[in-house]
């Protein structure tokens, strides 16, 4: 039940801001990518990410939802391992524990999150919803599946890609994205970094090409 409720407070807000702007602020702009900010209550930023890639929505979720550990670090260059904690009753719905590299000579962060993924007016909108807990008794039951790797625990509150089908072989996608570092890593130092997490979907055009 805290996940199922994780991933519809999750959707809900990735809908609310796929097509609002309000409290960002534009932080990069590029010919195919623009990128805002939005500041938050716990002191990191929720990044926003829109781009239009070469695929269809469903092509573009089906990639992001692969659990190929090579695969994604094609495209989630700092992910250094994966592995699934739990599946549910749809092939989609699941625990994700993932271990990331963090710049800097700062110590890895591992995160714990559920996913899921959903359609909407006949697969014209395609979402991936993913979500972590915050400090849940589930959480840490969960983590102790895994050995010691030596990374630090963060949350990451929101990680979620909404995927609209445009003209035939094109989707806009719009990612949104907030993590929290934890340890002893400050706010503004995790702010400046974070925008690597901020342009995945810009990085997904090669693997359509």
């Amino acid at each position: 039940k805290k996940c199922a409720k994780t991933i519809k407070a999750n959707f809900e807000i990735l809908k609310k801001y796929t097509n609002s702007n309000e409290d960002f602020k534009l932080h990069e702009k590029k010919k195919n990518y623009k990128i805002y900010t939005r500041p938050t209550e716990e002191g990191t930023l929720m990044w926003k990410t829109v781009t239009t890639v070469n695929c269809t929505a469903k092509q573009f979720i089906n990639i992001i939802a692969k659990d190929d550990l090579e695969e994604r670090k094609l495209w989630d260059t700092d992910c250094v391992n994966s592995k699934i904690l739990k599946n549910f009753d749809n092939k989609h719905f699941k625990i994700i524990w993932s271990d990331y590299k963090t710049p800097l000579l700062i110590s890895n962060r591992f995160f714990i999150f559920t996913r899921n993924c959903f359609t909407e007016q006949n697969g014209k909108f395609e979402y991936f919803i993913a979500g972590g807990f915050k400090d849940t008794a589930e959480d840490l039951k969960n983590a102790k599946k895994y050995p010691d790797t030596g990374s630090l625990k963060a949350n990451v509150l929101h990680a979620s890609f909404c995927a609209e089908n445009l003209k035939k072989g094109l989707c806009k996608v719009t990612y949104l994205t907030h993590s929290k570092p934890r340890g002893w890593m400050p706010n503004w130092a995790f702010n400046q970094v974070s925008v690597t997490m901020a342009k995945i979907p810009c990085r997904m055009n090669g693997l359509f090409d």
